[in-house]
């Protein structure tokens, strides 16, 4: 009998839909993965090797569920990827018992480089003295770990240059993305610009107040403009001016939620 199909056999028998590692013996052809996610996985050629991989997670706190929602993390070695993986991220502060949490959050870590691919994001992200306030980097990982995903070069550093260009200063930054670290993977300029004509059309604010709503409230630049719409036609409809309006918006942009809800 083939040792892939003895390896499905196992993990149907522990619960788990083999679906995308069904053709182990031929890796190039399973299906629904593109190749490229492949190449860093090192398919167990034993029942008993795969059983390590399942036991290992599930010590970590991953349910036969969560495997199966991410089944590729059982392509990955545990001393070559995983054990690396999660001893840096023990290294940046987060808590062992919060590790198997984290892998559930964004199990793609495992087969992350580290010295590529994460110590690059999380030192630059301490450049920014995002992590003024001790811990700030860590929860705000654990919090958003996929963040960890993102390029740096293509993605991050480009998005805060983005933020500088739109007049968020660098002061403010550690802020901004402490409070709405999706920002960083957006496809920023295209919302920021959308958002900065919107305001200025509705309520002649310039770039310089647009820049304050975006310091005091990241979470902008991500709001649908019908939703922002309705509490200024509400303001507007009470006889406030739309001064006064951009004011108001400019000074306390929360506004914007209170008065949608």
């Amino acid at each position: 009998m083939p040792k892939g199909v003895i390896i499905c056999d196992y993990l149907k028998i522990k619960g788990i839909v083999p679906d995308e590692l069904q053709d182990l013996e031929l890796p190039s052809t399973i299906k629904g993965i593109v190749p490229d996610e492949l190449q860093d996985l090192e398919l167990p050629s034993t029942v008993e090797i795969m059983r390590e991989r399942v036991e290992f997670l599930q010590k970590l706190g991953l349910t036969i569920d969560d495997i199966n929602e991410y089944p590729l993390m059982l392509g990955y070695s545990v001393r070559k990827h995983v054990i690396p993986v999660l001893a840096y991220l023990e290294r940046i502060g987060i808590e062992r018992s919060r590790l198997g949490e984290f892998v559930k959050l964004y199990p793609q870590c495992l087969h992350a480089s580290v010295v590529v691919e994460l110590v690059p994001v999380v030192k630059f992200l301490r450049g920014l003295d995002v992590e003024k306030d001790d811990k700030v980097v860590v929860r705000m990982l654990e919090r958003r770990a996929y963040i960890l995903g993102y390029d740096l070069e293509e993605t991050v550093k480009l998005n805060v240059n983005c933020l500088l260009s739109f007049g968020i200063s660098r002061e403010a930054l550690p802020s901004v993305i402490a409070r709405y670290p999706q920002i960083l993977g957006l496809p920023l300029k295209a919302k920021l610009s959308s958002q900065q004509y919107f305001f200025n059309l509705k309520l002649r604010i310039d770039p310089d107040g647009f820049a304050c709503v975006i310091e005091r409230m990241p979470q902008i630049v991500s709001l649908q403009q019908h939703v922002i719409l309705k509490p200024i036609e509400f303001l507007l409809g009470r006889g406030f001016s739309v001064e006064d309006v951009a004011e108001m918006i400019i000074k306390c942009p929360q506004l914007l939620y209170k008065l949608a809800s």
